[in-house]
């Protein structure tokens, strides 16, 4: 889960329009979920990521209220999935 400004995403959409969807923050942020996919076939497994990872600055991750450090890794390593071959 992680925070977007409301503003940064649909342009000059009036405020209205969205909090019918979903109600901002004090900030004008919209909660939005990440999902990534994992594909498990006979010999391999994918993982089809599309999320931040871990690569924005503290104060990036502040402002989309990003918490905790390799979560994916750590939550797929807890289900024993932990051996990867990485292609970018």
């Amino acid at each position: 889960m992680y925070w977007e400004d409301g503003g940064g995403l649909f342009g000059l959409v009036p405020k209205s329009c969205g909090a019918q969807a979903a109600e901002p923050d004090e900030r004008n942020r919209l909660c939005f979920d990440t999902r990534c996919l994992l594909i498990e076939a006979p010999g391999q497994r994918i993982l089809v990521d599309t999320g931040y990872g871990d690569k924005l600055s503290e104060k990036e991750r502040s402002f989309i209220s990003l918490q905790g450090k390799r979560r994916l890794l750590t939550n797929l390593e807890s289900m024993g999935i932990g051996r990867w071959t990485w292609i970018w």
